[in-house]
């Protein structure tokens, strides 16, 4: 599990296993995933497939007024994999938020989020593999950028390391679009 933490007096994020009979198997309190100077927020997680889990969130270390996607990795011992706080997936101008992921079935997840780098909301993704490595252009790919809001993505795993994305598209309508491994996607231009 994981979860957003303020012991250090700031939203940080915290991750902890519990076996099957409920005991705590990390640190008591939990094991840091991320405790940048500035606040962290909306953190998803999902296993990796060998009893530790890939976790990300939204985090403002780049500027109070703009936020990042940023992903940590944890092994089924509770030591942290990458980098210290965490590996950034999109660093993009503007604001990037609700990041959602899934697993690649390799290890590694495919990521995705709203992201107004464009001035308008829109939909990018980003793959990333078991040793923290962006494996899709740099900031992510484009799902959807069409006219109008695109927000609240959703996705699952294709059983091929790919994703099926879906989203509320001008806050009336669902979207959705299928993006294989290497990141090309494979419907209809902006799904």
């Amino acid at each position: 599990m994981t979860w957003r933490d303020m012991r250090n007096g700031n939203n940080d994020i915290y991750a902890q296993a519990i076996d099957s009979t409920g005991s705590v198997k990390w640190d008591l309190n939990g094991v840091a995933i991320c405790t940048s100077s500035e606040a962290q927020w909306t953190q998803q997680i999902v296993s990796d497939g060998e009893g530790g889990a890939i976790i990300v969130w939204y985090d403002y270390r780049n500027s109070s007024s703009t936020t990042d996607i940023y992903a940590q990795a944890v092994d089924s011992s509770g030591v942290v994999k990458w980098a210290t706080n965490g590996i950034a997936v999109c660093i993009a101008s503007g604001v990037q938020l609700n990041p959602e992921i899934v697993s690649d079935g390799q290890g590694g997840a495919i990521i995705t989020w709203d992201d107004y780098r464009n001035g308008n909301n829109d939909i990018y993704a980003q793959a990333i593999d078991s040793t923290g490595t962006v494996k899709w252009a740099a900031n992510g790919i484009p799902i959807c950028t069409a006219s109008g809001p695109q927000t609240y993505p959703r996705l699952v795993s294709d059983g091929d390391a790919g994703a099926v994305i879906a989203w509320q598209n001008n806050g009336t309508d669902i979207y959705a679009q299928a993006v294989d491994s290497s990141g090309t996607v494979k419907w209809t231009l902006d799904g």
